[in-house]
């Protein structure tokens, strides 16, 4: 969560005031502990940014992605 603040404008450098913003995230990770005789360990994970989808700016002027997901492994060997 962030509060307003005083922010310039990317190209004419504009002074401005950038509203506050929340976002929502979540992150799952689950281990596999020795799925196989080489491996030590799969982890499994996942991620979903900005959940609720809402438009917002870090920055003035450069807007910040929707709703994003991230998926993947690692492998201990």
């Amino acid at each position: 969560m962030e509060s307003d603040q005083l922010d310039f404008g990317p190209t004419d450098f504009s002074p401005g005031k950038r509203p506050g913003f929340g976002v929502v995230d979540i992150y799952a990770r689950h281990a596999i502990p020795k799925p196989a005789p080489e491996w030590k360990e799969i982890v499994l994970f996942g991620k979903v940014q900005n959940l609720l989808n809402r438009d917002y700016e870090e920055r003035k002027g450069y807007p910040a992605p929707g709703i994003t997901f991230l998926l993947g492994a690692e492998v201990s060997i």
